[in-house]
C-alpha cells in the first residue's frame, strides 16, 4: 500500500469511527450491566454465553440507530456547524463527504441482520424473554430517523428512544440470566426520566437547525421555555422516584443522591441555555444520567456484600 493509498485508509478509519460515536455505546452497556448484575444478585449461578449474547445484541441494535439516525438526518447535520458539541448534532461527517452517506445505511443494515442473529442465539439457550426485547427494541431503533415512522421528528423520538435504553436494555440484562423480574430493576423508570431530559437537553443546541431542516423534535414543538420546563420536571421527578423507591426497598440505592450536583449543575447550564455552554450543557447532561445510574448500580452491589 503506497503513501496515499495509506493516508486515505486512515483517514477513512478516522472518520467511520467519528461517524459510529462510540461514547453512546457506554449508555447501554452501563444499562445492561444493571440489569445483568440486578439478576445475577438473586442468583447462585450465571449463564455468561448468554450474557456475552445479549451484550452483542444491544450494542448491535444501538449501533442501528446510530448509523440510521446519520443517513437520514444528514440534511439537518448539514446545517449544524456553529451549535455541534460534544454529544449533539450529529457527527457532522456524512456532510464531509469523506464517507459515502450510503455506507452509514449500509452499516445499519448489516447490524440489524447480526442483531437478529444473536436474538435467535438467544433464543436457542433458552433466553426467549432476552430475545423477545431485543425484538421490540430493534424497529425502535431503525424508524427513531427512519421513514415513514420517522419518531425523532414525531415528538415521541425522545420517549422512544429513552424507553429503548433505559427499560428494554436493563430487561435484556435481566433476562438473559432469568425470566424473572426484581424489584430493583424498578429503579429503570426514574432512568428513563433522568435519559429522557438528557436527550432533551441535547436537543437545545440544535433547536433552529432542526426547524429549519423540518425536523419537528420535542423541543421545536413545545418552545423553549415549555421544553425547558419539561427538563426540570423530569429531573426532579426523577430523583422523587429515586428516593421513594430507596424507601420501599431499604437497599444501597440511596447512593444515587451523590449524582445531584451534577444535575444541579446542569439544570443551571440548561436554565441559561448560552451556545457558548453548550459543550458543557451537553456533557453535564450525560454525565447526570450516567452517575445516577453508575451510583445506583454500586450502591445495589454493596448493599448485597
Amino acid at each position: 500500500m503506497d503513501t496515499s493509498a495509506a493516508q486515505q485508509f486512515w483517514r477513512y478509519s478516522l472518520s467511520f469511527f467519528r461517524l459510529t460515536r462510540p461514547v453512546f455505546l457506554l449508555g447501554g452497556l452501563l444499562m445492561y450491566a444493571f440489569g445483568f448484575t440486578t439478576a445475577a444478585l438473586h442468583l447462585d449461578d450465571t449463564d455468561m454465553p448468554s450474557a456475552a449474547a445479549g451484550i452483542v445484541m444491544v450494542l448491535c441494535v444501538q449501533l442501528v440507530a446510530q448509523y440510521s439516525n446519520e443517513y437520514w438526518d444528514v440534511d439537518a447535520a448539514s446545517l449544524n456547524h456553529a451549535n455541534r458539541t460534544w454529544f449533539s448534532g450529529g457527527s457532522g461527517v456524512l456532510p464531509t463527504g469523506v464517507i459515502p452517506r450510503r455506507a452509514a445505511l449500509t452499516a445499519a443494515r448489516v447490524f440489524a441482520l447480526l442483531a437478529v442473529l444473536t436474538m435467535l442465539a438467544l433464543l436457542w439457550s433458552g433466553r426467549p424473554f432476552a430475545a423477545l426485547i431485543g425484538l421490540l427494541g430493534l424497529p425502535g431503533s431503525w424508524f427513531y430517523s427512519a421513514p415513514p415512522l420517522r419518531w425523532t421528528s414525531s415528538g415521541w423520538g425522545e420517549l422512544i428512544a429513552s424507553a429503548i435504553v433505559s427499560l428494554l436494555v436493563p430487561l435484556a440484562g435481566a433476562f438473559s440470566q432469568t425470566g424473572s423480574l426484581f424489584p430493583e430493576l424498578f429503579f429503570a423508570v426514574p432512568f428513563l426520566m433522568l435519559h429522557w431530559a438528557m436527550v432533551i437537553a441535547l436537543s437545545l443546541p440544535d433547536m433552529e437547525t432542526d426547524r429549519a431542516a423540518g425536523k419537528m423534535t420535542l423541543a421545536v414543538r413545545l418552545g423553549q421555555s415549555r421544553t425547558v420546563q419539561l427538563h426540570h420536571l423530569l429531573i426532579a421527578g426523577a430523583y422523587l422516584l429515586g428516593v421513594l423507591l430507596s424507601l420501599w426497598m431499604t437497599s444501597g440505592g440511596w447512593l444515587f443522591l451523590a449524582s445531584a450536583p451534577i444535575a444541579a449543575v446542569h439544570i443551571a447550564l440548561v436554565r441559561r441555555n448560552r451556545p457558548a455552554e453548550y459543550n458543557w450543557l451537553t456533557l453535564t447532561g450525560v454525565a447526570s444520567f450516567a452517575s445516577c445510574a453508575a451510583l445506583t448500580l454500586l450502591g445495589l452491589v454493596l448493599s448485597a456484600r
